[in-house]
C-alpha cells in the first residue's frame, strides 16, 4: 500500500544491518533516558551528600514499579502498530494510534495520583531509614506530579519505533536529556535546592519531550498523523494491545516490585550499602542498555515480518538478535569488571559505598549474559503476540524464587553476600525455562504462517 512509507521498513533488507541500525537510535535514546536518572544521582550524590544519593536510589525501583506496568501497556501498542504495519493496514494503523492516544491520556493521569497516593506505602514496604526517608519522599513527590510526560514520551516514541523510525524520537530526547543535565546542575548547585532540584528538572525535561513528539506526529505529512476528530477508542484494538501488553505490564509491575523487596535487605545494612546499591543500579542499567535495545529491536522486526507473513526470516532474524545481544553482553561485561571502581567513583567518594558498589557489579556483572539471552527471546516472542508465558516466566523467576531464596537463607547468615546473589539466582532460572519453552512455543506460531520471500531476500 503506497500510503505507508517504506522508510522503516523491516521486512526486507540484510538483517543484521537492519537490525544494528535500528538499535543504534534506541540505543542513544535508552541511554539518555539513563542519563536522567544518572545525573541526579551523579550531581546529588556529589554536591549534597552520600544520604541523599541513598534517597534517590531508593525511589529509582518505586518509579519503575508503577510506570514499568504502563509502559507494559506500550509493548501491546508497539506490537499491534508494528503487525499493521508490516500488513500494510493503514486504516487499521491509524485506528490503533489514535486509539493509543486516549489510553495514554488516562494511563498518564492515572499514574500521577496511583504514584503520589502510594509513595508512603512504597517507602515503608522497602524499611527506608529514617535518615533517608524524607528527602525520597519529597523527590517522588515532584516526580509523579510529572509522569505523564514520561508515559507520553515512550508509548508516542513507541508508535514510531513499531513503524521503524527510531531516530526521531532520538533528536528530542537529546535536547530534553541536556536540559535536564543543565538543570539539574542550576537547581541543586545554584541554587542549592537539594533533591528537590534534581525532581524538578527530571520532571520539566520528561514533560519538553513529550510535547515536542506529539507536535510531531500531529504535523507528519504521513497519512497516520495525529487528528483530533479522529481521536476516538476502537475497542476491538484496545482488547489486542491489552491481551498482548497487560501480561507485559503485569510482569514489569510485579518484578519491580519485587526489587522493591529485594532493597528492603539491601537498605538493612543502612545508608553506605543503599548508596552502593543505587551506584550499582545505575552502572548495570546503563551498560544492559545495547542489550535492551536489541530486544526492542526484536521486537518491532518480529511484529512486522510477522505481519508480512515472512516465518524464514522472522527465524534468522531471532538468531542474528541474539547473537548481537550476546556478543555485547560479553565484551560491556568485560569492561566494567576491569573499571568497577572509576564508575563507582562517579557517584560518591565515600570507602564504604566504594566497597559495596564494586561488591554489587562484581558478583552481578558476570551474569548479564543470562538476561542477554532471555530478553531477546521476550522479545521475538512479543513481536509474534506471546507474551503470557514470557511474563509466568520472569515472575516465577524474579519473583517467587527469588523471594524464596532471600526469605530462607538470610535468618541464617548477615552476609551481604546473600542479597548480592539475589538477581544472579533469578537470571538463572529465567534462562533454562526459557530456553527450555521458546523453541517449541517458535515453531507452534510459526507453523500455519506462509512464507512470502521472494528470492534473495534477505
Amino acid at each position: 500500500m503506497t500510503a505507508i512509507s517504506r522508510q522503516g521498513d523491516l521486512t526486507h533488507g540484510p538483517i543484521a544491518r537492519l537490525l544494528i541500525a535500528y538499535s543504534i537510535p534506541l540505543l542513544l535514546g535508552n541511554l539518555l533516558q539513563q542519563l536522567y536518572t544518572m545525573a541526579d544521582s551523579i550531581i546529588v550524590g556529589n554536591w549534597v551528600g552520600k544520604e541523599a544519593l541513598a534517597a534517590v536510589g531508593a525511589t529509582a525501583t518505586i518509579v519503575q514499579t508503577l510506570v514499568g506496568f504502563f509502559v507494559g501497556i506500550g509493548v501491546g501498542v508497539s506490537v499491534v502498530v508494528s503487525q499493521y504495519y508490516g500488513a500494510k493496514d493503514i486504516l487499521n494503523l491509524r485506528r490503533a494510534i489514535h486509539t493509543t492516544i486516549l489510553l495514554t491520556l488516562v494511563m498518564g493521569i492515572v499514574c500521577t495520583f496511583l504514584g503520589i497516593a502510594l509513595t508512603p506505602a512504597m517507602l515503608w514496604l522497602m524499611d527506608t531509614p529514617a535518615d533517608v526517608y524524607d528527602l525520597a519522599y519529597e523527590y517522588l513527590t515532584i516526580y509523579f506530579a510529572g509522569v505523564a510526560g514520561l508515559i507520553f514520551y515512550n508509548m508516542l516514541s513507541g508508535i514510531l519505533r513499531a513503524m521503524g523510525d527510531s531516530k526521531r524520537p532520538l533528536y528530542f530526547l537529546i535536547f530534553s536529556c541536556f536540559l535536564n543535565i543543565g538543570l539539574d546542575a542550576l537547581f541543586v548547585i545554584v541554587f542549592h535546592w537539594g533533591v528537590a532540584g534534581a525532581a524538578w528538572a527530571t520532571t520539566f525535561s520528561q514533560v519538553i519531550s513529550a510535547l515536542a513528539i506529539f507536535v510531531l506526529m500531529c504535523r507528519t505529512k504521513e497519512d497516520w498523523k495525529i487528528n483530533f476528530h479522529q481521536l476516538k477508542v476502537d475497542w476491538p484494538i484496545t482488547r489486542r494491545i491489552f491481551v498482548i501488553g497487560l501480561p507485559t505490564a503485569i510482569n514489569s509491575s510485579v518484578i519491580s516490585l519485587s526489587n522493591v523487596a529485594v532493597t528492603a535487605f539491601i537498605n538493612a545494612f543502612g545508608s553506605n550499602c543503599m548508596a552502593g546499591w543505587s551506584a550499582y543500579v545505575r552502572i548495570h542499567n546503563l551498560i544492559f542498555l545495547p542489550m535492551q535495545s536489541l530486544s526492542m529491536a526484536a521486537t518491532t522486526f518480529v511484529g512486522q515480518n510477522y505481519g508480512a507473513r515472512k516465518a524464514d526470516r522472522i527465524r534468522r532474524g531471532n538468531k542474528v538478535a541474539l547473537a548481537l545481544s550476546c556478543g555485547c553482553a560479553v565484551v560491556l561485561g568485560a569492561f566494567i569488571m576491569l573499571l568497577a571502581k572509576p564508575a563507582v567513583l562517579l557517584f560518591n567518594s565515600d570507602p564504604d559505598v566504594l566497597y559495596y558498589g564494586c561488591l554489587f557489579l562484581w558478583v552481578q556483572t558476570p551474569m548479564m549474559i543470562l538476561g542477554a539471552i532471555t530478553d531477546t527471546l521476550v522479545g521475538t516472542l512479543r513481536g509474534l503476540g506471546d507474551s503470557k508465558f514470557p511474563a509466568f516466566a520472569m515472575i516465577t523467576s524474579y519473583v517467587v524464587f527469588r523471594q524464596i531464596y532471600l526469605r530462607v537463607l538470610t535468618p541464617f547468615t548477615d552476609s551481604i553476600m546473600v542479597p548480592a546473589f539475589a538477581y544472579p539466582v533469578g537470571w538463572i532460572l529465567c534462562t533454562i525455562i526459557m530456553c527450555v519453552y521458546f523453541p517449541v512455543k517458535m515453531r507452534h506460531l510459526l507453523a500455519n504462517i506462509q512464507p512470502h520471500e521472494t528470492a534473495g531476500a534477505q
